[in-house]
């Protein structure tokens, strides 16, 4: 053999102590079984396209991947390229290329799960079979990254094949190119064993692979869809803003019940006391990060599919922890499935959670539909597809003409055919001033739209936002740009159409004063002309209480209270990394279409935070103005 040929070879194949040799019809009953469970848990596709904030989110990213528009140059976002693979729709080849490459990282993750069961208990073949119908029928396109790092990892090592660790690196940069969630967890995994490779072997080349894996996996993918590299470190770097803040921007008052949490998690760990296996220990150990990045994503945001993320990590953990330990004793199995019942419990008790739990033991009818009868699919999904509708009047007014929605509903697009420029964050996601210049930058550069569709909330007509948070302050840094570029040329009840002009609308923001403030106490606001608009930088520092708070859990919730010239008193969710920027004070706008020197006055403001202890009582304030031209 030549010394390539033996290079290549211990490349691909470095035999272990725990080696086993298959030959051909074996690996063809793995392959074979795999694709019988691929297909009688196919998952259910939904190609239409829906309306609101989520239903938004995934048909922009199904345009965006239609159209060739490129993340990190034009669009940054908590997704990324890849991001239509959790909701396919219609749009293009979009469907058919999900079907594909979601059922090919599902066989991976079950070939590899019925291999790994052989290696551990060939005796339990066909336990580990209704195993995987089990976790597949359960387990969402996240869950299956997650599970494939697992298994592949744990197939490394036992293997000691390289083909698996390579394919492991694969699928977690896949995972990171579709959302940052997936693939941090994801990279948690591969660079945990990694670090188990550095501690308990010495051995530094497992991770140096990884990260040649991984290095060369994202830029080969990255090129492959945008023809050049450009973009890709600015991708990352907001998927790191969009994490940094979140819960402060976007988190839900919910109340936990830390008991029944904290005995989860002594009931979780506590197997590692009674069980001497080391592929156990193993898992454990390259689990953990990703435990701890799957509950500071579920509890960011406690509702819904956010609480599930954890759960489901949870489920696929469990998995794994069976096909290991099918021959101990019950009440060590019976451990880490009390864990996952109390979280279940306490995910019930927080009254967020609202998503059925029905399973489809069989989906073979999701295998007729979207792939015997996929055009029948493809024309009800087209048929039945909800829209938003402008006016004959509105569309007119536009034509051809470059155009984007605010601030959350993006299908007129489609609804209208309308020449979409969208601005980077694609909707009121801009909770960092890193992300904020992005849109801002756009907005005042020859790129902007010539039009912007501003969606009104029904009526009475009020400004458009979430969570209870007061719009104009979502953005501050891009608002500003906004009404300095744009001016309404037409409004009814449900949409207001604004007009890009090169006059200057407002004029230079100034600071005017500098003042403190505390918590939980009024302070009176500088006053204005009814021409000016008043604004605050508004700046809180973190005790290391509130530091640790939000390294191991999350930010508190603050508010904003606005003490108006009529005595009455109006709430707000206040974002405190966007604070710095510029919180809108005077005048109160809730009527956009009258512009943004309209509505009440404000005498007096108020802060105020859901926990004590984990910020400083006082705060600095920069009042700043600009004046309506």
């Amino acid at each position: 053999m030549t010394g390539l040929g033996k290079l290549f070879s211990a490349w691909f194949h470095q035999p272990g102590i725990n080696d086993v040799t298959f030959n051909r019809k074996q690996y063809l009953s793995f392959a074979g079984f795999a694709l019988l469970i691929l297909v009688f848990t196919f998952p259910f596709f939904s190609p239409e396209i829906h309306f609101g904030m989520d239903g938004s989110e995934f048909f922009a990213f199904n345009y965006l991947f239609y159209h060739h528009i490129q993340f990190g140059t034009s669009v940054v976002f908590t997704y990324g390229p890849l991001g239509f693979l959790c909701g396919p729709e219609y749009l293009g080849n979009n469907l058919i290329i999900a079907i594909v490459l979601i059922n090919a990282i599902r066989f991976v993750f079950i070939y590899g799960f019925l291999m790994f069961g052989f290696l551990v208990n060939k005796s339990h073949r066909v336990f580990h079979i209704l195993l995987a119908i089990g976790i597949c029928n359960l387990a969402y396109i996240d869950m299956i990254f997650v599970g494939s790092a697992i298994v592949t990892m744990l197939l490394f090592h036992l293997r000691k094949k390289i083909i698996w660790l390579a394919l492991g690196c694969l699928l977690g940069s896949v995972a990171l190119l579709v959302k940052s969630s997936y693939g941090v967890i994801s990279m948690a995994i591969l660079f945990s064993y990694a670090l188990y490779t550095i501690i308990w072997h010495k051995r530094v080349d497992v991770f140096l692979n990884t990260c040649i894996f991984i290095f060369c996996s994202l830029f080969v993918i990255w090129f492959t869809l945008y023809h050049s590299f450009s973009g890709i470190f600015t991708y990352f770097q907001a998927m790191y803003q969009f994490s940094k803040d979140n819960s402060s921007a976007y988190q839900i008052n919910v109340v936990n019940h830390w008991g029944i949490l904290g005995l989860a998690l002594v009931f979780f760990f506590l197997p590692l006391l009674f069980n001497k296996s080391e592929l156990t220990k193993l898992l454990y150990f390259i689990s953990v990060a990703g435990l701890y990045a799957a509950f500071k994503y579920s509890f960011a945001r406690e509702e819904n599919w956010h609480l599930r993320f954890l759960f489901d990590f949870c489920i696929t953990f469990f998995a794994l922890f069976i096909l290991l330990n099918t021959s101990s004793k019950p009440f060590i199995i019976m451990l880490p499935l009390a864990a996952i019942t109390l979280l279940y419990c306490n995910i019930c008790m927080t009254n967020a959670y609202a998503i059925g739990n029905s399973v489809s033991i069989i989906s073979v009818d999701n295998f007729m539909k979207f792939v015997i009868h996929y055009d029948d699919a493809i024309r009800e999904a087209k048929k039945s597809s909800e829209v938003k509708l402008l006016d004959e009047e509105q569309r007119s007014i536009i034509g051809n003409s470059t155009v984007d929605c605010y601030p959350l509903e993006l299908t007129y697009v489609i609804a209208d055919t309308l020449n979409w420029e969208p601005r980077p964050t694609l909707q009121i996601l801009s909770y960092t001033p890193w992300l904020d210049s992005h849109n801002a930058s756009f907005l005042s550069s020859g790129n902007a739209p010539r039009f912007y569709v501003w969606q009104l909330s029904p009526p009475p007509i009020s400004l458009y936002s979430v969570d209870d948070h007061y719009l104009l302050n979502e953005e501050p840094i891009s608002i500003y740009e906004f009404f300095k570029h744009y001016q309404l040329i037409n409004a009814n009840s449900k949409v207001a159409l604004f007009r890009h002009t090169d006059a200057k609308l407002l004029g230079d923001e100034h600071m005017t004063g500098s003042s403190e403030g505390n918590i939980n106490k009024w302070i009176n606001i500088p006053s204005t002309d009814s021409l000016t608009v008043l604004r605050a930088k508004i700046h809180f520092h973190n005790t290391y209480k509130g530091v640790l708070r939000k390294t191991f859990y999350k930010d508190q919730i603050y508010f904003i209270d606005y003490m108006l010239a009529n005595g009455i008193i109006e709430s707000h969710r206040l974002v405190p990394g966007n604070a710095v920027s510029g919180v809108w004070i005077n005048p109160l706008v809730s009527d956009i279409t009258k512009g943004p020197g309209s509505g009440e006055k404000v005498k007096a403001i108020r802060i105020r935070v859901t926990g004590s202890g984990y910020i400083k009582d006082n705060f600095s304030i920069d009042w700043k103005t600009f004046r309506i031209l």
